[in-house]
This record gives C-alpha cells, sequence and structure tokens, in this order.
C-alpha cells in the first residue's frame, strides 16, 4: 500500500489494477484490493495535517484506480469533487490535471462503448 504515498508506486499499483481488470474483469479479489487501498487513501486524506493538496491528489488517484476499472461514476464523482475544490483554492495545477484526467477517462469511456 506504499502507492499512496509515493508517485512511482501509485502507477505501477495503477498499471497492475488495469491488468487485472483486463484479464480477470473486476474480480472479487481486485475488488478487494482496490479497498484496501481507498481505505488507505481515506485514512490518509483524513489525516490530521495533510494538506489540502494532497487530499486533492488522492482524489485524483483514486479516480484514476476507478477509471482503469470502467468505474465511470465513481470516477467522475471523485473528478467533479477534486476540479470543484482545486478551482475553489484558485490551484490551476491542479484544475488542468483533473481536466487531463477527465480527458483520458472520458476518452477511455468513449473507446470502450465504440467497441
Amino acid at each position: 500500500m506504499e502507492a499512496i504515498n509515493n508517485p512511482e508506486s501509485f502507477e505501477i499499483f495503477k498499471s497492475r489494477v488495469a491488468e487485472i481488470f483486463k484479464n480477470e474483469g473486476l474480480s472479487e479479489g481486485l475488488k478487494s484490493e482496490i479497498e484496501d487501498w481507498i481505505k488507505l487513501a481515506y485514512e490518509r486524506h483524513h489525516k490530521y495535517g495533510s494538506s489540502a493538496e494532497e487530499r486533492i491528489l488522492i482524489q485524483l488517484q483514486m479516480a484514476q484506480i476507478y477509471g482503469s476499472t470502467e468505474q465511470y461514476d465513481s470516477s467522475w464523482k471523485l473528478l467533479s469533487e477534486a476540479w470543484d475544490y482545486a478551482d475553489g483554492m484558485k490551484n490551476t495545477e491542479l484544475v488542468k490535471e483533473a481536466e487531463d484526467l477527465i480527458d483520458s477517462i472520458h476518452g477511455r469511456k468513449d473507446q470502450n462503448e465504440l467497441s
């Protein structure tokens, strides 16, 4: 679960989740692993002293995990919340990151619907 604290580890975790999903679908084992990761992410999200930026980044990571397993409604909800929060903070860097993820996940959803 080191992926929460380390962006490189997160990318490895996200890739592994996407590969498992591609091969097995949303199996019970994969659901459990994602739920464990989300639980730890929420613990960190609510931890005293974590910055607003850190909380937004965790939401963006969670949205990517949902997107990689085609759970688009959950992904959209998190991205929308993260975008609103970042926009309210006038953090243009995080707004752009959220918008890029929205575009990326929207493109994947469109491709999957065409398949």
